[in-house]
């Protein structure tokens, strides 16, 4: 491998000597303790948590280089030498995240940063972890000891949950000393996948490298196809043997900066599948992502032909997950609409359910910038802290609406199903059984079949859960309309009178009338009579117009206006709740 030119012993002393005496402004101490307390008000989870890993220098850059870096808190300074009419100085960068692990910091340091995923995807939710830095700035090192330790704990997490908690599986293991786990005995079990993005080709990293691809399904899911090769395990040696196999088939290079560089983006897929959960619930899925790493102009100058297309081909995946983080980040506050371009490389395809921000399901991620401490690596450092530092958005805590089921949590939804789903004939819906892990906005989205196949599984009459359905349905439209309606019909803006939204019925409207019945408005004939076509119920499920059914019908009668929007896929319309 060549070598680069060394720091010169002069430049290295006179930097010494600047960052010893070298202290944060106020101004630079005011922004972190600022982020700080921002930290520690936030009672909102965020979908990404942000990390950043200064590596230590490596045994022959002590003598050649320095430490460009200094962790403060959660906070990292990034220092840079700088000549100025012969006057030496050093030049400060402040990038602030969730959590610095500074050169001192282990593996299992940075495991705790993501230990929260597992929870999450024994519960359904989808998890991400993901590195990104430059080649040589550790990714694989610390994607390689995460890989290690979620092998190592998943395991005993699972138990826990089955059993109740440590206590209760230490006391069954006691009782139970030879105890062999057999998680298909509880309705569980877990699969592994490992697979690599080498370019735009997906190949399977337990499977010879046959080629895949993926899919996109008529519901937006995105499947990977081709035969990906999944294997069940039931402890930590199986799933570690697997990450031994797969990563000795990944694609690595000798490049100027790095021995054994990780050209692909490397993917090992854990989904935890639980048998008690009803028909098509999707698994608890976690992408833990070895991307391959970044590379300056002046990293690829060493570069044969074949390496240079390899590098830009590498650099343009980064550079869509650059867009996707960024856009991301800027559509949970922006109030206009900004594209998410994940279609635009396979990595980005894969992890778009990370980068929606309606999914129906709970997903978290956790970005990790590795950081190479030296000087002559401080402008990709720079651009490394650059892509990830917009990821970190502090957002207002979530406001619980008693009369909106989209804003409850799982606790406040099953207070309400505990509330609500008590019928005459005695039988009562178990929150357990209805709402395991779903939050409100999450039953929300489902259709009413499989609200009523739910309702009936957990042993409720059709005729009952038609009416807690109903019940349910009803209190959603009224929450999207109090979000979006205008309050009072006599308010002023700009000194006109607003009415309210009810009232304002007008051609393309959709109404629902008080016997629970959907009209289309097309045309008033006159005062206080519409003539409308009729919005039935499908055999698949949703609305049709029938554009055949022209009835008149009084505004009197109308409820409420309510919105439908088109499923594409079925060629039906679905309440917009």
């Amino acid at each position: 491998m060549l070598k680069e030119n060394p720091t010169t012993s002069n430049d290295k002393e006179t930097f010494q000597i600047l960052k010893k005496s070298w202290k944060p402004t106020q101004v630079e101490l005011n922004e972190i303790e600022k982020e700080e307390k921002l930290n520690s008000n936030i009672s909102q989870k965020r979908a990404f948590k942000v990390c950043i890993r200064v590596r230590p220098l490596l045994n022959d850059e002590v003598y050649k280089h320095y430490d460009a870096t200094t962790a403060v808190n959660n906070s990292v300074f990034i220092h840079k030498l700088q000549q100025r009419f012969n006057k030496k100085s050093l030049e400060t960068k402040l990038f602030s995240v969730d959590q610095v692990f500074d050169t001192q910091s282990t593996n299992e340091d940075v495991y705790e940063s993501i230990n929260h995923l597992i929870p999450l995807i024994l519960e359904g939710g989808v998890g991400t972890v993901f590195t990104y830095g430059q080649t040589g700035s550790g990714k694989t090192h610390t994607m390689t000891g995460i890989e290690n330790l979620v092998a190592k704990n998943i395991f005993s997490d699972i138990l826990h949950k089955i059993f109740g908690g440590r206590e209760g599986y230490e006391k069954f293991l006691s009782k139970n000393p030879s105890y062999i786990p057999k998680f298909k005995e509880y309705n569980q079990k877990v699969i592994v996948s490992f697979f690599e993005i080498y370019g735009e080709t997906i190949s399977d990293l337990l499977n010879n490298k046959n080629k895949l691809d993926l899919s996109e399904d008529v519901f937006g899911a995105i499947n990977i196809t081709g035969g990906l090769v999944e294997v069940e395990v039931n402890d930590t040696e199986s799933m570690l043997e697997l990450i031994k196999k797969g990563s000795a088939f990944r694609n690595t290079k000798a490049t100027f900066k790095n021995d054994t560089s990780s050209r692909s983006h490397a993917v090992f897929q854990i989904k935890i599948i639980n048998f008690s959960d009803y028909n098509g619930a999707e698994a608890g899925c976690l992408y833990i992502v070895d991307l391959a790493g970044s590379e300056s102009g002046a990293d690829t100058q060493h570069h044969n032909k074949e390496q240079i297309a390899e590098s830009v081909a590498i650099n343009k995946s980064l550079a869509a997950l650059k867009d996707c983080i960024r856009n991301r980040s800027l559509a949970v506050t922006s109030k206009r609409h900004i594209h998410i371009p994940y279609r635009n490389s396979k990595l980005t395809l894969l992890l778009k359910e990370s980068f929606e921000l309606d999914s129906n399901r709970q997903c978290e991620t956790v970005v990790i910038a590795t950081c190479s401490p030296t000087e002559i690596d401080t402008a990709q450092t720079l651009n490394t802290l650059r892509y990830i530092a917009p990821l970190k958005v502090n957002l207002p805590p979530s406001t619980y609406d008693a009369e909106n089921p989209a804003s409850w949590n799982n606790v406040e939804l099953r207070k309400w199903v505990k509330e609500n789903g008590v019928f005459e004939n005695g039988s009562r819906v178990d929150p357990n059984k209805f709402c395991p892990r779903e939050n409100g906005k999450q039953i929300c989205l489902l259709h009413e079949e499989d609200i009523l196949e739910r309702l009936t599984l957990n042993g409720i009459g059709y005729k009952n859960a038609k009416l807690f359905h109903f019940k349910l349905w009803n209190l959603a439209l009224k929450g999207k309309a109090k979000k979006h309606a205008i309050k009072g019909e006599m308010e002023k803006t700009q000194g006109k009178p607003i009415v309210a939204f009810k009232e304002r019925w007008e051609s393309g409207k959709v109404a629902l009338d008080f016997d629970d019945q959907l009209k289309l408005l097309l045309s008033k004939e006159k005062e206080g009579l519409w003539r409308c076509c009729e919005i039935v119920k499908s055999d698949i499920g949703g609305y049709e117009v029938r554009v055949d059914k022209l009835i008149l019908a009084e505004e009197k009668l109308f409820n409420k206006p309510v919105l439908l929007t088109f499923d594409e896929a079925r060629k039906v319309y679905e309440l917009d709740i």
